[in-house]
């Protein structure tokens, strides 16, 4: 019996793979696998959508432009250069629609995220992917992939797995360089966790007017991964094209109103990366004095690699990885990235760290 076919280009597309968050029964578990914030969420947001539930029976009337407006005023932007999703997968999603189909092509570094390959194939294009240079997007070599067919850039900044930062004059120089009709679409979702110098998430870029945007989460610093919702800025044309592609009422009114709440408690926000930044200090710091190597990071994550003889040991790292599991910490392996030989650790609270801490000088100890 014939039945209806879909497009070939989705068929070829892996199943969506969970992340293995489980821990032994009756041990206690530190979830450190998928970057959020280890905090809880600004009570006043957590208040704000308890609040909305009441009225769960109504559409958000107006949500999105109420959202935007508070977006607007907390970012110092004009409403009309901001365009919100529910989340960033959302957003890529409809960004690659909008501007990309058969025949068309986008370019990202080897480390770029995951899901831009499935949004590019979604459309039915093509994704060309870039070695990095020392685990950082290599601008010359992205700036040489792009090709005639060209129509997207995609740049995770900082980066995620690496958790990378490209400086902002780097970042100007792959906008000058790209043709004006190649949208540079920038995933700045660890944007409030930089610490370092000469950042800048690319929103001057989209303000200036140049075809940019730049997506921002309420996932991450505002600790509301699980309302998805989140936000862009791009200059005006780009965010009308991209406003004709939201389907009403995506957007869960609880969401909305947790976010604006969060936007105006600029308290808890503060109080949430300093914690965060803290306790990532320490763990570098700890970790590399007990003769680890985690990446410099300017994230909610460290990216620590295991190497033996100057080699990447992958059969170290899932040693490591089973031992934290027995144990009941969960972080992510990085397979799926090709760096069978690192983990990503989210940064949790000082003593979530601290028994991350324990745990792997437990196994270097075990393993040596």
């Amino acid at each position: 019996m014939a039945r209806p076919a879909p497009r070939p280009n989705f068929l070829s597309l892996a199943p969506y793979a969970h992340a293995d968050l489980t821990a032994p029964p009756g041990v206690r578990r530190i979830q450190l696998a998928q970057n959020e914030l280890a905090l809880p969420a600004s009570p006043a947001a957590i208040e704000a959508a308890t609040r909305a539930l009441a009225d769960a029976n109504l559409y958000a009337e107006n949500g999105e432009l109420r959202l935007m407006d508070a977006v607007a005023a907390s970012e110092r932007l004009e409403p009309s250069q901001i365009w919100c999703t529910a989340g960033s997968m959302e957003a890529i999603r409809l960004v690659t629609a909008a501007y990309l189909g058969p025949g068309d092509e986008a370019v990202t570094s080897a480390y770029g995220y995951l899901f831009f390959a499935t949004a590019v194939q979604m459309a039915g294009a093509a994704l060309v992917r870039v070695p990095e240079c020392g685990l950082r997007p290599d601008i010359d070599a992205m700036l040489a992939a792009v090709t005639p067919a060209t129509r997207i850039v995609y740049l995770v900044n900082p980066g995620n797995p690496t958790a990378a930062m490209v400086p902002a004059s780097e970042v100007e120089r792959l906008r000058r360089e790209l043709r004006d009709d190649i949208l540079l679409l920038i995933d700045a979702a660890y944007a409030d966790f930089v610490t370092a110098h000469g950042y800048e998430s690319g929103a001057a870029l989209a303000r200036a007017g140049t075809a940019t945007l730049v997506l921002r989460t309420f996932s991450k610093a505002h600790g509301l991964a699980g309302l998805r919702i989140g936000w862009a800025v791009g200059p005006a044309d780009v965010v009308d094209v991209l406003s004709r592609t939201n389907a009403q009422f995506t957007m869960a009114a609880p969401s909305i109103a947790a976010a604006i709440a969060s936007l105006a408690d600029r308290g808890h926000l503060a109080a949430c990366l300093e914690a965060t930044i803290a306790a990532r200090s320490w763990t570098i710091d700890a970790l590399t004095r007990i003769g680890f190597a985690p990446l410099p990071s300017e994230t909610n994550f460290v990216l620590l690699p295991f190497e033996r003889d100057g080699e990447p040991a992958p059969d170290d790292a899932a040693g490591a990885y089973a031992h934290l599991k027995r144990e009941g910490i969960i972080v992510r392996p990085m397979r799926a990235y090709a760096l069978d030989h690192c983990l990503r650790i989210t940064i949790g609270t000082r003593s979530d760290m601290e028994a991350v801490v324990a745990s792997l000088a437990g196994w270097r100890r075990a393993a040596n």
